[in-house]
């Protein structure tokens, strides 16, 4: 049901993140309701399993707002030069979190607290983490209140030059429908999504289910592929 709620917000979250600033959608939707949609989660499958099911569209309707919000919002602080390294370090957060929450969930579950715990914990950090990023988050150099004015000039100066050229373009929206490395991206991207997704969510189940490990080896074994694409996201930066 997750994905149901995540795959519905990938482009009127671009949208909302132009017109109202990436940092006050991505905090309060996919930050704040997010959050509470997680910590109200184990209240929600004691009212049945309608109940769980509309949570979890939730969590996945505010989660699907993160990468469009963070591509709206490099564009406005990454320069040319940097994008690559830039991007693969702040995509690099989601092995990051990953790794953390798999390999501390199967003790979090076998403590007084249960799997309520989970819950409980990644959302109050979601929640956490939203208010500071409407604190201290800025959707742009101009906006940021501590930035040095000779760092503001240089990013500013850098994003309007590589712009100038785009500014007044039009979408040729038929040449990219039948563009082929289009397709061909999207594809890669299609299956990249379906075998991490599918790692993610069915590995716990086969450390169990075949291999009969206990839930605080399952959660530490789990995180071990996510800790080699981390590492490879950081040593991988100079080439992107």
């Amino acid at each position: 049901m997750f994905f149901y709620g995540y795959f519905l917000t990938g482009i009127p979250a671009g949208t909302l993140a132009s017109r109202y600033g990436p940092i006050k959608v991505v905090s309060w939707i996919g930050g704040i309701m997010c959050g509470v949609a997680s910590v109200a989660f184990p209240l929600a499958v004691h009212f049945g399993f309608y109940w769980a099911c509309a949570f979890r569209v939730l969590q996945g309707l505010g989660q699907g707002f993160f990468y469009p919000c963070i591509n709206t919002h490099m564009s406005k602080w990454a320069i040319p030069e940097e994008r690559g390294r830039l991007f693969s370090s702040c995509f690099s957060g989601t092995q990051l979190g990953t790794i953390l929450m798999l390999g501390l969930g199967g003790f979090l579950a076998a403590g007084s607290g249960g799997w309520y715990s989970i819950f409980y914990s990644s959302g109050g950090l979601s929640i956490i983490w939203g208010i500071a990023c409407l604190v201290f988050g800025a959707d742009s150099p101009a906006d940021h209140k501590t930035i040095s004015p000779t760092e503001r000039a240089y990013i500013e100066t850098r994003l309007k030059a590589s712009s100038s050229e785009s500014k007044n373009m039009k979408i040729p929206w038929l040449n990219i429908g039948l563009s082929i490395p289009m397709w061909s991206l999207l594809l890669v991207h299609l299956a990249q999504n379906w075998g991490f997704w599918t790692l993610l969510t069915l590995m716990p189940t086969y450390m169990k289910g075949i291999l009969n490990f206990d839930i605080q080896q399952n959660g530490t074994l789990s995180a071990l592929p996510y800790l080699v694409m981390f590492i490879n996201a950081i040593n991988f930066r100079p080439y992107c």
